[in-house]
């Protein structure tokens, strides 16, 4: 009786262990492949062609319940893998034939004892030009560069970022195995010291959005082009002035031009400026100022913000009457590389009018034999709006002519008078 009990219970334990767990290991099967781009549509995995890695899943339903069993991604090298799968009739689905053109059936049902499937499906590609329009016209020129920085470029379908796209030479740009459909965007990135174009043709991206929604056909390429160009520049000269303000001004004194400087445009700028001509003797410049050439061309020593004004002053000495006005003019180009988008404000003006002052400076002391008493009147210069700044002595030279001569006539008569009478 004791044998038969002990072979009993062996032959349950054993039992036991094998059932359930052996029974789930011989009712599994598995299955696995491929998802990749098959560029050329002919079934077939070539050279060249990548794997579609980690996009959309390969889902597995129960082909006879319908129930969803699982979805499996596809990993670096575009291969998925179910397994542990119910020996039961299977469904094989690849999602990616969703937002994709499936190019080799996307659908096995149904499908007993496991199995290897691959699947191929083809994209579409967006390509374009991305640079910068020096001059705005919507064509790239060999001289116009690519845009500095990356990716400058972005292609979203749906909510999500495409990966980057490459690059080539001459500020081109691809993406390659695009999803197909209307739910594609391209995206301009900002771009350090740069702003979007106005669009010029059907292929520009609108600079207010940053964006162009597009159509992506499966083996077709869209074009998209975002360009960049510069940041407009617009300095405004203000009203000139000579401080200390007087009505005249002697050679010799000091007198410092003062310009308002205000920038109206689009970024933090640094204007560059020059005062034309042949100088005053130059003294020094304002704290804000930096001297390029002295006495003539000078900038900033830092950007200005988008409306601030800035007062440029330069000190002179008056030493030359021959210099008729002070003219600041602020440069086209900024320090900064931006062009001026309205250069009629740039011009500051100051004319300059001479007279003669006939107050004496120096007497000299007269001697026994010669009384010779020498003046010099000093030249004063005058601010005068509107003038010429052609010289003007003050003097009246037809007059005095005309009275020494006078003089002389009567001299001759008396001289003439006298004769006669010594005769008589």
């Amino acid at each position: 009786m004791t044998g038969r009990l002990a072979a009993l219970f062996v032959a349950v334990g054993v039992a036991t262990l094998a059932s359930p767990l052996a029974v789930a290991e011989q009712d599994t099967v598995t299955l696995e492949g491929r998802v990749w781009f098959d560029r050329d549509a002919d079934g077939v995995v070539d050279p060249g062609e990548p794997p579609l890695v980690n996009r959309l899943p390969v889902d597995v339903h129960d082909a006879t319940t319908k129930a969803f069993i699982g979805s499996y991604y596809t990993d670096a090298d575009g291969r998925y893998k179910a397994e542990g799968l119910p020996d039961v009739p299977l469904a094989v689905y690849n999602r990616n034939a969703g937002i994709y053109e499936p190019t080799t059936v996307s659908t096995v049902n149904p499908v007993s004892g496991g199995g290897t499937f691959d699947f191929g499906v083809r994209g579409g590609t967006v390509r374009g030009f991305s640079f910068s329009d020096l001059n705005r016209d919507g064509v790239r020129q060999a001289r116009e560069p690519d845009v500095p920085g990356a990716p400058t470029v972005r292609l979203i379908f749906g909510i999500v970022d495409v990966a980057p796209a490459t690059r080539g030479v001459n500020g081109e740009y691809e993406f390659t195995d695009v999803p197909i459909g209307s739910d594609v965007s391209i995206v301009a990135d900002n771009a350090p010291e740069l702003k979007l174009a106005q669009p010029l043709t059907e292929h520009d991206i609108d600079p207010a959005t940053r964006q162009k929604k597009i159509v992506v056909r499966a083996g077709e390429t869209t074009r998209v082009d975002v360009r960049y160009t510069y940041l407009d520049a617009d300095f405004v000269a203000g009203t000139p002035r000579l401080e200390p303000a007087k009505d005249a001004y002697r050679v010799g004194d000091v007198v410092t031009l003062v310009v308002p400087v205000t920038n109206r445009g689009e970024a933090p700028d640094n204007p560059e400026m020059v005062v034309f001509g042949s100088t005053p003797e130059f003294l020094r410049a304002g704290d804000r100022v930096t001297v390029i050439t002295p006495g003539q061309e000078f900038r900033l020593n830092g950007p200005m913000a988008v409306g601030e004004t800035v007062d440029v002053r330069l000190e002179y000495r008056l030493d030359d009457p021959g210099f008729a006005q002070f003219h600041l003019l602020i440069r086209p180009f900024s320090a900064l590389g931006h062009r001026e988008t309205n250069f009629k404000d740039n011009h500051a003006i100051v004319p300059l009018k001479y007279a003669t002052d006939e107050q004496p400076t120096t007497t000299t002391t007269p001697t026994p034999t010669s009384t010779t008493t020498t003046t010099s009147a000093p030249v004063v210069v005058q601010v005068a709006g509107g003038s010429s700044g052609l010289a003007d002595t003050g003097a009246a030279p037809f007059p005095m002519a005309a009275i020494g001569g006078l003089l002389l006539g009567a001299g001759a008569l008396t001289f003439l008078a006298a004769r006669r009478r010594r005769r008589a």
